[in-house]
């Protein structure tokens, strides 16, 4: 781990820039090059920068089990690792909201 990983490592769960959630299975520590020079001035050839993180998908947005399994990346800036306190925490939201609804649902609904 480094401080340009976020403290992410393979294995770990995270959100990232494409929908759902997602297994880690490897972190890419990633180096200026004397080409990058022309794109981001000032860099320093072989200065590390933030690392690519690779993973797959595992569960989509709608909570559905991931059929694909093709391995995805993005810079480690764009990733959240999960805890378990954190998804306990979200459940929690999600099923008051749920609740909710439907308590709205059923109160609108009028039967003779």
């Amino acid at each position: 781990m480094t401080k340009f990983d976020q403290g992410i490592k393979p294995g770990d769960i995270i959100t990232a820039n494409h929908a759902g959630f997602h297994r880690v299975t490897k972190v890419k520590r990633r180096y200026w090059t004397k080409n990058d020079d022309k794109y981001h001035r000032g860099r320093i050839a072989g200065q590390e920068y933030s690392s690519l993180i690779c993973y797959i998908t595992i569960l989509t947005k709608d909570y559905k089990p991931s059929k694909g399994k093709k391995e995805k990346g993005c810079d480690a800036g764009f990733c959240v690792r999960l805890n378990k306190k954190m998804v306990t925490e979200r459940r929690a939201k999600l099923l008051e909201q749920i609740k909710q609804g439907f308590d709205t649902l059923l109160d609108s609904i009028k039967e003779p």
